[in-house]
């Protein structure tokens, strides 16, 4: 049996991929976006990195010998990528 999430927000049998349908083609109430739309994320390298995160970025290269997608996304923010960094 599956249960998904009617619009009052009471549990229905609808299904969860209906809800997933409709969570994904639904705009955003506050940006009207969907959500598709929404997740746009820059994924930089160390030349596109702010100056800040290319020395952490570059640590992260001579360990890997590549810079993973992640660490590329979280180079936006040099202090999310330092805390991330330091506690692999």
């Amino acid at each position: 049996m599956s249960w998904s999430i009617s619009k009052s927000g009471a549990l229905g049998r609808k299904g969860w991929r209906t809800y997933e349908k409709m969570a994904l083609n639904k705009p955003m109430s506050l940006t009207n976006k969907t959500w598709e739309e929404s997740m746009d994320f820059k994924i930089h390298t160390k030349e596109t990195a702010p100056e800040a995160s290319r020395t952490t970025l570059e640590a992260v290269e001579k360990t890997y010998g590549f810079v993973p997608n992640f660490y590329g996304v979280l180079a936006e923010s040099p202090a999310a990528l330092r805390a991330y960094a330091r506690h692999q």
